[in-house]
């Protein structure tokens, strides 16, 4: 009569504890012992192998068709299905910390693909209002990325 005995019979478990407790501690079973196996990580093996991964999906990413997506190191992370990894334990990822810091965009750099983007899909009427819109820049950064994009055309 163990625990589980408690959780079946939750009265009869009590009135044997109060009243019975020492022929209850001899008629229950012997509890089990849990195993617990140590799985340490290799954490250099891991760091090599994802930033394999991380360079592949940067490399894709970049190249897409479409919309750009700004890269980040939740998109990256979501991408390749290790996210919560990549925002936990980067610290443990040293050279794939330091890639992911180099090509991780700020929101000017992406600004800047974006507009790239739109001055391509837009190719035959390059005006600066349809290049704007295209790229979805909002009206607080369009004055800072104009001088900018003038350097495009």
């Amino acid at each position: 009569m163990s625990k589980y005995f408690g959780k079946m019979e939750p009265a009869l478990y009590i009135w044997l504890y109060r009243n019975c407790n020492e022929w209850l501690r001899e008629n229950s079973p012997v509890k089990k012992a849990i195993k617990y196996e140590c799985h340490r990580v290799d954490w250099e093996k891991r760091d090599e192998e994802i930033l394999l991964l991380v360079k592949e999906k940067i490399k894709e990413i970049r190249n897409r068709t479409g919309k750009p997506k700004r890269i980040t190191v939740s998109i990256v992370g979501s991408e390749l299905g290790i996210r919560s990894l990549l925002e936990k334990h980067l610290e443990k990822l040293p050279k794939t910390e330091r890639y992911l810091n180099e090509q991780v965009e700020n929101t000017t750099e992406f600004q800047l693909r974006r507009i790239e983007w739109a001055i391509k899909e837009l190719n035959d009427e390059l005006k600066l209002w349809k290049i704007l819109r295209k790229a979805g820049i909002r009206k607080e950064y369009q004055k800072k990325l104009e001088k900018r994009i003038s350097e495009y055309l």
